[in-house]
């Protein structure tokens, strides 16, 4: 097999402002033909200057660009275009009276006698929006009129149907929902197969490892570790990011509840997405459900909290209330069950709450950045005695992560009651009192404190 030129091969590719700190320094990187490195780094850390630098925005202050084997840029790369490679930029809201046809053929426009074709270019959308799971969305809507995640995949999908040697994202998923990014993961795998090098970056340690063939993490502009995704964990890569190590950082030492069961799940059914999940959960306990994205576990989540609903077996709250299934989450509320959802959700968040009541209970440990505070007070002013979170850091900085890693296991001290699903294995081990790992909606199961081993757990959510 003859050898394959990397793709991109960047050499002490550096960039400074004008009498300002540098915002890359020495980076280098090199990416073979169908793989993707992904380049994991918390805001600030650099990785938009090096978009702008590959994509000739920005003109570096040292260091050499590469492509395919031949030298294309030294501090600079010239029409970035006709070397293949297409970049999809940080999340952008469009607005204006631009169609969605439009938006999608604006490189391609398709005419007949002179005049755009407006039939050819509505057929051509309405094939790319099917690709992307945008069936719903019509090639004649307005930009303005759907959803900023929506926006994105249509602008993402604008620039993947086009052939491309080099595909840059920065940041892609941070507009879209968990289902939304899922669409482009698997756009992505493909474009792989097909032999396209892609760079992606992230502000988030699980999306890299997901996506990634290798994972890099950049700190302050410099390139700070390469890493096999195989063989390093999120909590590694966090604190590379952060610059401190934060593997000790926030577990929750073995505490004592109550024997009261406030949570019973009895065979508990979620259309096309859980089957038979019995468990019980006691006062004052933190319980963890993990899995893989799509194992069931937000979905069990989600049912307690009443933002969807069972189709079979039934929830007990208290020892008391038993209902088949909730209508909504004011309902569960109405009850004392506060439903948290996943930060990265574009569900509207925040409970009802009366407008001069005071907090039920002091929440410690959230600072005002932190998004997730007005979601869980408005809980707690409804005084919920149960918290169900689905998927509580996604999304946030290293800062507002902890903070979460800490608060949640002293509302349990407090006495209230806790449910959390999430896919990341190291999140739950600092919280949780027990958890319960998910595969393909069903409960496979349940592991004591004790028991706790990060190698066992992520082996048997992925299935091992």
């Amino acid at each position: 097999m003859p050898y394959m030129f990397p793709v991109l091969i960047t050499k002490g590719l550096s960039f400074a402002y004008l009498n300002r700190t540098p915002s890359l320094i020495d980076f280098n990187v090199s990416i073979e033909p169908g793989s993707i490195h992904a380049v994991v780094g918390s805001s600030g850390s650099g990785k938009s200057t090096l978009v702008s630098v590959l994509t000739g925005q920005l003109e570096a202050s040292a260091g050499t660009i590469h492509i395919q084997g031949q030298l294309s840029g030294i501090k600079v790369l010239k029409d970035p275009i006709a070397l293949g490679i297409r970049t999809v930029n940080r999340p952008r809201v469009l607005s204006g009276r631009t169609t969605v046809a439009e938006a999608l053929c604006l490189d391609a426009i398709p005419t007949r006698f002179g005049l755009v074709d407006t039939k050819e270019r509505n057929r051509r959308a309405a094939n790319l929006l099917s690709m992307y799971g945008l069936a719903e969305v019509q090639p004649s809507d307005l930009l303005c009129s759907i959803s900023a995640g929506k926006q994105k995949l249509i602008e993402i999908a604008s620039v993947l149907h086009k052939s491309c040697s080099l595909l840059i994202l920065d940041d892609p998923s941070a507009a879209l929902t968990h289902a939304e990014a899922v669409v482009l993961y698997s756009h992505l795998a493909k474009l792989r197969f097909a032999g396209v090098a892609i760079l992606f970056l992230t502000t988030s340690p699980e999306e890299a490892l997901e996506v990634g063939d290798q994972v890099s993490v950049l700190r302050e502009g410099r390139l700070v570790a390469t890493h096999d995704p195989d063989t390093v964990f999120v909590h590694q890569l966090r604190g590379e990011m952060e610059g401190r190590d934060l593997s000790l950082e926030s577990v929750a030492g073995k505490r004592q509840y109550g024997p009261e069961i406030v949570i019973r799940l009895d065979n508990l059914g979620i259309a096309n997405a859980v089957d038979g999940v019995n468990l019980k959960v006691k006062r004052g306990e933190v319980f963890g459900l993990l899995g893989l994205a799509g194992a069931g576990q937000s979905e069990v989540v989600s049912a307690v909290g009443g933002a969807i609903p069972a189709h079979e077996g039934s929830l007990t709250f208290k020892s008391s209330t038993s209902v088949t299934r909730f209508t909504s989450p004011d309902q569960a509320l109405a009850i004392g069950i506060g439903w948290i959802p996943d930060p990265s959700s574009t569900v509207s968040k925040e409970p009802k709450q009366p407008s001069s009541k005071p907090l039920a209970r002091p929440v410690r440990g959230l600072n005002e950045s932190n998004p997730q505070k007005a979601v869980v007070m408005a809980a707690l002013q409804m005084k919920a005695s149960i918290l169900a979170f689905d998927q509580p850091t996604r999304g946030l900085n290293i800062g507002n992560r902890v903070e979460m890693w800490r608060l949640i296991p002293d509302l349990a001290e407090q006495g209230l009651t806790i449910l959390v699903a999430s896919t990341d294995a190291d999140e739950l081990i600092r919280m949780c009192d027990r958890i319960a790992v998910m595969q393909n909606g069903w409960l496979i199961k349940i592991f004591e404190r004790e028991e706790f081993s990060l190698e066992k757990l992520t082996a048997l959510m992925k299935g091992n």
